[in-house]
C-alpha cells in the first residue's frame, strides 16, 4: 500500500486522477460518479452472519408437500416440456440416424475419413478403411510426426531461426511439401485389404 508522506493519506488511484484531469479540462464523464474512497478508520467490521438452525420437522414437511404437488401435476400432464405420456423405453420411437441421402451407410468395423486439401494432394475427398487401413494410416502418421520432431529437434539447436523459416515454409506451401505426403499415406492405407 501506498501512502503520501507529508499528507499521511493513500495517493488518489490512476482513475481518480484521469477523472480529475477530465473535470480540469472540462469534459463530463459519460458514466456515474465514482464514490468517495473509504478510509481505513471508517470502516466498520460487519456482523457474523447469524444461523439459524430450521427445525427438521418443517423441512420434511415441505419436502412431502413438494413431492405431492409433483405427483399431482404428473398425473394432470402438467409438463412444461409438453404433454408426455410415460411410455417404456422399448415403445417410444427411436429417432432415425442423420444420413446423407447419397451416401452408403458406414460398414462395421470401417471407419470414414473426411480429408483437406492441405495435407491430402487428392483431396477433400472421403474414404473407408478397414481395421488393417486404420493401423497403416495410423503408424503412417506417427511415423510422419516423429520425423518433424526429430527435424525440429535437430534445426532448433543448430540454427533456431532457421526453425522459424522452416516452419513459415511449411504452413505457406503444407499444399505443396505436406499434401503429397498425406495422399501417399491414404493411398497406402487404401491399398490394404481387410
Amino acid at each position: 500500500m501506498v501512502i503520501d508522506r507529508e499528507s499521511g493519506r493513500t495517493p488518489p488511484s490512476a482513475a481518480e486522477r484521469m477523472a480529475d484531469h477530465d473535470r480540469r479540462m472540462g469534459l463530463e464523464a459519460a458514466r456515474p460518479a465514482m464514490p468517495e474512497p473509504v478510509s481505513e478508520t471508517l470502516v466498520v467490521p460487519a456482523p457474523p452472519p447469524r444461523t439459524v438452525a430450521a427445525p427438521a420437522a418443517g423441512l420434511q414437511q415441505a419436502k412431502h408437500e413438494g413431492d405431492a404437488a409433483n405427483r399431482g401435476r404428473a398425473a394432470r400432464g402438467d409438463r412444461p416440456w409438453g404433454k408426455e405420456t410415460t411410455q417404456p423405453e422399448s415403445r417410444r420411437a427411436q429417432p432415425a440416424p442423420a444420413r446423407i441421402p447419397d451416401r452408403a451407410p458406414p460398414s462395421p468395423g470401417r471407419k470414414t475419413i473426411t480429408t483437406a486439401k492441405w495435407w491430402d494432394a487428392k483431396g477433400p475427398r472421403t474414404v473407408q478403411v478397414g481395421p488393417r487401413g486404420q493401423a497403416e494410416l495410423n503408424a503412417g502418421l506417427i511415423a510422419f510426426l516423429f520425423m518433424v520432431l526429430a527435424i525440429t529437434v535437430v534445426t532448433a539447436l543448430i540454427a533456431l531461426p532457421l526453425l522459424f523459416v522452416a516452419g513459415f515454409l511449411a504452413l505457406r506451401f503444407a499444399d505443396k511439401i505436406v499434401a503429397p505426403i498425406g495422399a501417399s499415406l491414404i493411398d497406402k492405407a487404401l491399398a490394404t485389404r481387410e
